[in-house]
């Protein structure tokens, strides 16, 4: 047993394009000589499913994430929208350093977590999770 993931980038069409968890890995990492000229100036939807896998099998879905790539007129990532989500994701977290004595509520992240959730990621549909779902086990 082991665990695994795949990523499919979401046409306009509900489309699914896999690409290599490296290819993906390095679009994160702002690696700015990966570049993908059939969709500069596009924002494109995502999905990272992790697996589990017996015998190099897929046999169950974990989990699937659902988010955004943003790619420049180049066809390379754009690092500015990543920094953004970067930041956006970091001002979620709840540091707890409030006053206890204070009547105060500091609910900064909740409303920050509402806003990366609005920004940076998308509701997958049953239709297209199906889509996954006979892509991988096929």
């Amino acid at each position: 047993m082991g665990i695994g993931f795949r990523v499919f980038l979401i046409g306009i069409n509900d489309s699914l394009t896999k690409i290599p968890m490296t290819h993906y890995s390095r679009l994160k990492e702002r690696d700015t000589t990966l570049r993908f000229p059939q969709y500069k100036n596009q924002q494109l939807r995502y999905v990272l499913v992790c697996l589990d896998f017996d015998n190099r099998e897929p046999i169950s879905i974990d989990y699937i994430g659902c988010g955004f790539l943003k790619f420049d007129f180049e066809g390379r990532i754009d690092t500015e929208y990543l920094n953004n989500e970067t930041k956006s994701g970091m001002e979620m977290l709840d540091y707890d350093l409030d006053d206890k004595s204070s009547n105060l509520i500091n609910a900064q992240h909740i409303f920050a977590k509402k806003v990366y959730h609005d920004n940076y990621t998308w509701k997958l549909t049953s239709e297209l999770e199906k889509k996954i779902y006979d892509h991988i086990f096929k």
